[in-house]
């Protein structure tokens, strides 16, 4: 998974503003998880002046429910305050 996922996430965070954001997909217990809780850190973000959001989609089924999720991340509500923009 670490090579073919790498280069698409690194031209990602090279990029100074997007419209979208990265998911990573696979079958359950493939190691998604913690490939990025262990490894994504460590190999892309180290010294880098960004941070990694884990927003798990585990009994996300609708558009509503995931906004829920994220509008409820405290991390993403205090970038929201820092940078004053509604997220």
């Amino acid at each position: 998974m670490k090579n073919s996922i790498i280069e698409p996430i690194r031209t990602y965070l090279e990029e100074e503003q997007t419209d979208y954001c990265v998911m990573i997909t696979g079958k359950w217990g493939s190691g998604k998880s913690f490939y990025i809780k262990n490894c994504l850190q460590r190999d892309l973000l180290d010294g880098a002046h960004k941070k990694l959001i884990y927003i798990p989609l585990f009994g996300i089924k609708t558009i509503e429910d995931l906004y829920l999720s994220i509008s409820s991340n405290p991390c993403l509500l205090a970038i929201s305050l820092s940078t004053n923009k509604a997220l």
